[in-house]
């Protein structure tokens, strides 16, 4: 049996992710699992539609079995985002090949690359703290550090958004010492911020989003006919029929301004620098301008510096919205990232998928919230409650644009197709 994993965020799926499973399979693939980013996201941004919804546009589209990364993995930096994932598919047991896509596949300058980073010599880290000092933000210091240290080519590579998670992959499957290949799948179609819609190319998910989001509030457009006539070229025909379904219900940042207003001005007394990806030069920042806030967008705009990056501000304000402290990390690292497996959906096909899972998984999957009691340890099941807080931190947004009532976690029955 021949298994490959995918970790991925799937804001929305478009056809490009379709091409990547379709490679995957041609690679010889019996079975696919996804890791995927719950209701948050790795740049700090809620995901544009549920994870539920976004499971169901997996399955449909040719994943056999898709896992939740929990939020303190899924909207942390790349270095605990990718850590988070690949411990996951690592502790399943049964994963020969880790996939991901890149702007290259070239496994030579991944493996160069990654295996450097990974040991750090001393040189590189003289000249990373040095351009840090100068007031660089880390991608563009390390780029400037890799230029001089090893090659020009090297840091371009290392500079791309995609490569950047790619290479974090890799040196999280050297730091585990995973037997998981490596099968690195070329970008084809549009980069990670290109925001045009070209028939002739895959769509990003990011220009895809952008036009999903001008259509919140037109109350002078049809959704369906927009759909039709702008986007569903770029979408799998799956895709395009949950999309139409939603009736505008798409999920933004600026929906969380109050919830996020609220939980600043609640401890507007104390320093917000026991928050993840919070410094104290940025807590100090946040008491300054709160008078000024009007916004999520806006406030993170105000925020934002030449040492601080939008992506950064975006991460540490969800951090904090969400409760997701330096401790935590501290402590999910010295338990070895992740401590469960929870189901989101599966295949009725994949079946035999589960059972090999069952007899190799080092840790327990979890398919039904109210056993996991009997079965996580007392850091584990903290971890697993945290993530339930913020699946319904997201579900009360919905509700709220929705009118309907708040869907409980523990009533949710995983999506099967």
């Amino acid at each position: 049996m021949n298994i490959t994993g995918i970790i991925a965020e799937y804001n929305p799926f478009h056809k490009g992710h379709l091409y990547q499973i379709e490679q995957v399979k041609r690679n010889g693939a019996d079975y696919v699992i996804i890791v995927m980013s719950g209701n948050f996201l790795q740049r700090g941004t809620p995901a544009i539609l549920d994870k539920w919804t976004r499971t169901r546009m997996a399955l449909s589209c040719g994943a056999d079995l898709v896992i939740e990364l929990p939020a303190v993995f899924a909207t942390a930096s790349a270095q605990h985002f990718a850590r988070g994932g690949v411990s996951i598919l690592d502790k399943l047991g049964c994963v020969d090949t880790i996939s991901f896509g890149c702007e290259s596949d070239d496994i030579g300058m991944i493996q160069t690359l990654s295996s450097y980073l990974s040991e750090e010599p001393e040189n590189y880290k003289e000249k990373l703290q040095s351009y840090l000092r100068d007031g660089n933000s880390f991608p563009k210091a390390r780029e400037i550090a890799l230029a001089e240290c090893l090659s020009a080519e090297a840091a371009v590579f290392a500079s791309s958004p995609n490569n950047i998670l790619a290479l974090e992959y890799c040196i999280a499957l050297q730091e585990r010492n995973s037997s998981m290949s490596i099968l690195p799948i070329k970008r084809e179609g549009g980069g990670y911020h290109d925001t045009g819609l070209d028939k002739s190319v895959f769509a990003s998910a990011t220009a895809i989003r952008e036009l999903l989001e001008k259509t919140i509030g037109n109350e002078n457009t049809c959704n369906n006919s927009l759909l039709s006539t702008e986007l569903k070229d770029h979408l799998p025909e799956a895709v395009y029929s949950i999309l139409a379904e939603k009736e505008n219900k798409y999920i933004t940042q600026n929906d969380f301004s109050s919830l996020l207003h609220y939980k600043l001005l609640t401890e507007d007394n104390s320093s917000f620098e026991k928050y993840a990806d919070v410094t104290e030069d940025l807590s100090d920042k946040i008491h300054k301008n709160l008078r000024h806030y009007s916004d999520y967008t806006a406030f993170c705009e105000l925020l934002k510096s030449k040492e601080l990056t939008y992506s950064r501000i975006n991460r540490a304000l969800t951090h904090i919205l969400l409760n997701i402290t330096k401790e935590m990390y501290g402590d999910i690292k010295a338990n070895d990232y992740a401590g469960y497996a929870r189901i989101l959906g599966f295949r009725n096909e994949a079946t035999p998928l589960l059972s090999e899972i069952g007899k190799n998984t080092t840790i327990p999957l979890i398919s039904k919230l109210a056993d996991a009691p009997k079965v996580l340890n007392e850091h584990s099941l903290q971890n697993l409650e945290h993530d339930i807080f913020c699946s319904h931190v997201y579900e009360s947004i919905i509700a709220t644009k929705t009118g309907n009532a708040t869907k409980n976690e523990y009533q949710r029955e995983i999506i099967r197709l």
